[in-house]
């Protein structure tokens, strides 16, 4: 809903222009993590514009605010951006990026099978299949309990 994602962008907009001092005063990175929702929302709208291109590079700068928050367990923001950021670069028939995004991913996230599944389907378009079966089976043993079935690396 193009429409309503729009009119999101201007809410989170105005939200980046007030004040965060309560936040700031008790170490929360509200601010950045309402740049980080900015910044991936304006991906999301390029992704469904089809401007591929546009959606890659927001993601990428996503993924540099994500990176850049406080470490903290649990994470401040609970979704690697790396899911969406990869599906997008193999939407756009980039696999070998798309391959470094998720194993750089599961450096943070062993056994996130979000990743695992991406990085599969990155292996196999990129035709290394032998390769691919490996993180196909790791997928499904990380994934044995869920009840979802995955068709890319993004929710």
């Amino acid at each position: 809903d193009l429409k309503a994602a729009a009119d999101d962008r201007l809410a989170l907009k105005t939200l980046i222009g007030g004040d965060f001092a309560k936040y700031d005063a008790n170490a929360i990175p509200a601010k950045s993590m309402a740049t980080l929702s900015l910044t991936l929302l304006n991906g999301e709208i390029a992704r469904k514009s089809g401007n591929l291109r546009s959606a890659i590079t927001q993601f990428r700068r996503a993924a540099a605010l994500e990176h850049a928050l406080p470490y903290t367990e649990p994470a401040w923001w609970h979704q690697p951006v790396s899911h969406l950021l990869g599906a997008a670069l193999l939407d756009a028939g980039r696999a070998k990026k798309a391959e470094a995004v998720y194993r750089e991913s599961l450096k943070s996230y062993r056994r996130d099978g979000w990743a695992l599944y991406g990085l599969a389907q990155a292996l196999t378009a990129q035709r290394r299949t032998a390769e691919a079966a490996g993180f196909s089976r790791d997928f499904k043993s990380a994934w044995a309990a869920s009840d979802i079935t995955l068709t890319s690396s993004r929710f």
